[in-house]
């Protein structure tokens, strides 16, 4: 699926009123914050239909939470696509515009690196995600999931 631009106001109204799963903020170059979140209106009935949600970890836990409530975990899979830190720097340089992006890359490789590697284990697959050769085979690995889903 798309995503689904809102403004502000809509944003804060779903907010009181309880409708997401989950909520990030970002601080964006201009200085603004740009919220997003994952309404809870967006993840149908998972005994029909497949959705695939991508999250962070933090994310991916609030999800589990929700659906957990209403569903048995068999029907849930979650998967961790990993990259090696030197690849995950080399391509962030490669989009980057300015030393300030550099120093972002910085902390959020040194936040992951802190946060990240103890929720690995919580993920049902992880999958490496270094070549390309490792995205044509993990397109592949996520079908079979969910087909045997």
């Amino acid at each position: 699926r798309e995503y689904h631009f809102i403004d502000d106001y809509e944003f804060q109204n779903m907010l009181i009123n309880d409708k997401f799963i989950e909520i990030r903020g970002y601080k964006v170059e201009n200085g603004s914050i740009w919220h997003y979140g994952l309404a809870k209106s967006s993840i149908g009935d998972i005994m029909k239909n497949n959705y695939i949600v991508i999250l962070d970890y933090e994310g991916t836990r609030m999800l589990m939470s929700y659906l957990l409530k209403q569903y048995p975990l068999n029907l849930i899979k979650t998967i961790y696509i990993d990259c090696d830190v030197n690849i995950r720097i080399k391509r962030y340089l490669s989009r980057s515009k300015n030393k300030e992006d550099a120093y972002e890359m910085c902390r959020r490789i040194l936040s992951d690196k802190k946060r990240i590697e103890d929720f690995k284990s919580e993920y049902e697959y992880v999958l490496q995600n270094n070549t390309w050769s490792d995205l044509e085979d993990n397109i592949g690995l996520i079908e079979k999931i969910f087909k045997k889903g």
